[in-house]
């Protein structure tokens, strides 16, 4: 005779539903920390981009200026 108290039953149920969804939920994790990793290498790329056209631009004016007081 098997009997089973409210409390084995949800330390039962709680085992089955992480035999069941934690490694699905592991290979998730693991995937959006390499996600994580890939947006990070964008965006610091993307910063670096930004910086290069930032001085480029100010390299840019400062010729325009050295042009305007050449004209004036």
């Amino acid at each position: 005779k098997i009997m089973t108290t409210e409390k084995d039953s949800s330390k039962l149920l709680a085992e089955g539903l992480l035999q069941h969804y934690e490694p699905d939920l592991k290979k998730i994790q693991q995937q959006l920390s390499k996600l994580s990793t890939k947006q990070k290498d964008v965006l610091k790329q993307v910063e670096n981009e930004n910086m290069k056209f930032t001085t480029m631009n100010a390299n840019e004016l400062n010729s325009m200026f050295v042009m305007i007081k050449e004209y004036h």
